[in-house]
């Protein structure tokens, strides 16, 4: 009875809540656009490494030293 009961809510609720997604063409990032330009040099590719460790670490432990540190390499990139 609780299997039947169960079912019942999942077919009502799960239309209702379903995310589709939908993509008329696959997203794709082609790493090598910016990297095989002439101005991005040894100093750009540096600072991106060190802006994804720090990301990465904060990622991986919310700590409020990773979070000043990752805001301090954030706010040392130029565009």
């Amino acid at each position: 009875m609780l299997n039947d009961f169960t079912n019942t809510i999942r077919n009502v609720a799960d239309p209702l809540f379903a995310k589709r997604c939908q993509f008329k063409q696959p997203v794709c990032y082609d790493n090598n656009s910016v990297n095989n330009k002439n101005w991005f040099d040894s100093d750009c590719v540096t600072a991106r490494n060190t802006y994804r460790r720090a990301l990465s670490q904060f990622n991986l432990m919310q700590s409020d030293e990773n979070r000043i540190f990752y805001v301090s390499v954030k706010g040392n990139i130029k565009v």
